[in-house]
């Protein structure tokens, strides 16, 4: 949740970029003005600030990616000092007497006070830091006016400290239903398995990532419609649960996917034929194992027929695979059918 703040509302260029070339204007603003060499410092240095936070940014966003959260620490902390420097430049700025200046780094903190209340919402904390920071030596600044001035300061800068922790809290609230909306899209909601949109997820991520084989191990439950019929919906439905269980535990930390009725797929990132024969075996034990139904208070077994596919996602495709894997499956079951129907004609004819 931390790392989806971060990225989602501080290490996004285009709005690092905006703010800071509000920061730079200032700073050339006083040094036009001031012709000082404090000014001078002041400009180069948020040169220098921004060019080191814009830069792991912008390379995040061209490569669709996220910037690595050590980088993103650092790119906090140059804004943190980014702010600090603004503070202090503004407050020298009012102290010159140019009305222009004076006038320019009021409006200039009032802004960066809406700023860290919205876009720094995602760390509170440090947003109301950032407000002593930048809102101290300007109070200091303003405190030679009279103290009306201060204390009206003083309370627009308490206000956006408010606004900001009401954001926050919102911001989590957003982020937390967004998170449960993509779970709920891609997860089965009997079995809690992944779905079939959280398998394609999954596999378009594996090809992403390796070029290495990948096995796809694509199983269905013989004798699941018989139960299903005899004992109802909801006694099928708790032998998918118990199977959908079973399966995790047999493939551990291995993607386990329910396409639908009887139909479930395991995933086997760096794995050959024999890997997936092992895994087939385990499935198997694992499946045909008596369930106790209960509420009927019987005791049912499912068998399983399964086809199995290896390739490379990345050259053979996420879909070539699936349906190699169940070509392979339905293979396997009209090859078990015909054994069967022989048994039955060599029974008939003894």
């Amino acid at each position: 949740m931390r790392a989806d703040l971060i990225d989602t509302m501080m290490l996004r260029p285009v709005g690092v970029l905006t703010a800071s070339l509000g920061f730079l204007l200032m700073s050339a603003s006083a040094c036009w003005f001031a012709r000082t060499g404090w000014a001078v410092a002041w400009l180069v240095t948020d040169l220098v600030l921004l060019a080191a936070r814009i830069v792991p940014a912008w390379i995040a966003w061209r490569t669709n990616s996220r910037v690595p959260y050590r980088i993103a620490r650092i790119i906090l902390l140059l804004a943190s000092l980014m702010f600090a420097t603004f503070g202090v430049g503004c407050a020298f700025s009012f102290a010159t007497g140019i009305q222009e200046l004076q006038l320019a780094a009021t409006m200039a903190v009032m802004a960066l006070f809406t700023g860290l209340a919205i876009r720094w919402a995602a760390l509170p904390r440090l947003s109301i830091a950032m407000h002593v920071v930048v809102g101290a030596p300007m109070a200091c600044a303003l405190a030679g006016i009279g103290a009306f001035v201060l204390l009206l300061f003083a309370v627009l800068a308490i206000g956006s400290i408010v606004l900001t922790v009401q954001n926050n809290r919102t911001l989590l609230a957003v982020l937390a239903a967004k998170r449960q909306a993509q779970q709920l899209a891609r997860t089965d909601v009997l079995t809690q398995l992944v779905n079939r949109a959280g398998l394609d997820i999954e596999l378009e991520r594996l090809a992403g990532t390796s070029t290495r084989s990948v096995s796809l191990l694509f199983l269905d439950l013989d004798g699941f419609k018989g139960i299903n019929d005899r004992y109802g919906h909801a006694a099928g439905d708790r032998l998918l649960v118990e199977i959908g269980a079973r399966l995790r535990a047999v493939a551990g930390e291995q993607v386990v996917a329910r396409l639908g009725g009887d139909e479930f797929v395991i995933v086997l990132p760096d794995a050959g034929a024999q890997m997936a024969e092992v895994m087939a075996a385990a499935v198997r034990e694992a499946i045909t194992r008596p369930i106790h139904l209960r509420e009927h208070g019987a005791l049912v077994s499912v068998g399983v027929s399964l086809g199995c596919a290896s390739g490379s996602l990345a050259v053979d495709g996420a879909a070539r695979l699936l349906a190699d894997a169940d070509a392979a499956l339905y293979a396997a079951k009209r090859r078990r059918h015909r054994q069967a129907a022989r048994q039955a004609t060599s029974r008939n004819a003894a």
